[in-house]
């Protein structure tokens, strides 16, 4: 290996070694925390009898009982996470005031704005602002500014999605063979 591959090597280390600082790392300890989505169904005391009720409605007999709980976990699961996708993109549709590019200097990350918008219900900067400023955009143009500043957030959301399209897939396929 080149010195020079070495010294790459090494920079890149330094750039993407995580967090060092106890701030840092327990503001990431966080991250799967900010929306609630890496909390099992289970665990969630608002979701877990539901679970329960979707389970018995699935197994119909007591022997299949275990099997359905994951089915229905997954489909509960399925249904948080469209149903936080819905809630971000309709308050950020109805509110309008959606983060632009100047004001994204607070050194805070858009996922972390965003999640705390959604729990607030209030998004920071507002449409009187923009217009003010002689910003003034059509109802089309904003609906494209909102779903192009919610994309980062909206392909988070997707992972979340497609893990729990999984995880039922496969439970249900258990279910199917007993």
């Amino acid at each position: 290996m080149s010195d020079r591959k070495r010294q790459a090597n090494r920079e890149n280390a330094r750039c993407s070694s995580g967090p060092r600082s106890a701030v840092g790392k327990a503001r990431s300890a966080r991250n799967a925390l900010k929306h609630g989505l890496s909390v099992a169904v289970l665990h969630d005391p608002q979701l877990a009898p539901e679970v329960t009720k979707l389970a018995r409605r699935i197994a119909g007999r007591d022997e299949l009982t275990d099997l359905a709980i994951s089915v229905a976990e997954g489909q509960l699961d399925l249904l948080r996470v469209r149903r936080l996708r819905s809630e971000l993109i309709n308050r950020a549709l109805r509110d309008g005031n959606l983060l632009t590019g100047s004001d994204t200097d607070t050194g805070t990350t858009s996922s972390t704005r965003m999640f705390e918008a959604v729990d607030t219900g209030r998004f920071p900067g507002s449409d009187q602002q923009r217009e003010l400023n002689g910003d003034t955009e059509t109802a089309p143009e904003r609906h494209a500014r909102v779903l192009s500043e919610l994309a980062g957030e909206l392909a988070k959301l997707d992972r979340y999605e497609r893990r729990a399209l999984s995880r039922r897939k496969f439970a249900i396929r258990r279910f199917d063979a007993a």
